[in-house]
């Protein structure tokens, strides 16, 4: 995860990938995946282990003030996407990695056609 230095921060900002949660926090969506992905003998399995990992991960992140954001559920990709405030990603996102899941800022691609 990229340090977030107040330029950093400001560059997000100019991009439009800061927004604002409820509380009033400046977030950031950040994608959750875990390092070592499950492995089933059938989607229905995966399915059930991918949601049991989102929610253990919805526990792990509001401790950060940090939200999972329900409709990105991913099963075939094995992951999911957060709104986590900038003053406590370093934090949250050192303790993921600790406990083997990767974050990643979700950077909105611009198709061309």
């Amino acid at each position: 995860m990229t340090k977030f230095t107040a330029f950093r921060v400001e560059s997000l900002r100019r991009r439009g990938l800061v927004e604002r949660a409820a509380n009033g926090m400046e977030c950031v969506r950040v994608t959750l995946h875990p390092k070592r992905p499950a492995n089933a003998a059938s989607y229905a399995l995966l399915k059930t282990i991918v949601n049991a990992w989102a929610g253990d991960m919805r526990r792990q992140v509001n401790r950060f003030g940090a939200q999972v954001l329900d409709e990105t559920i991913s099963v075939s990709g094995q992951s999911v996407e957060a709104l986590a405030p900038i003053a406590k990603l370093a934090q949250l996102s050192s303790a993921m990695e600790k406990s083997g899941v990767e974050v990643d800022l979700v950077r909105p691609e611009r198709a061309t056609f």
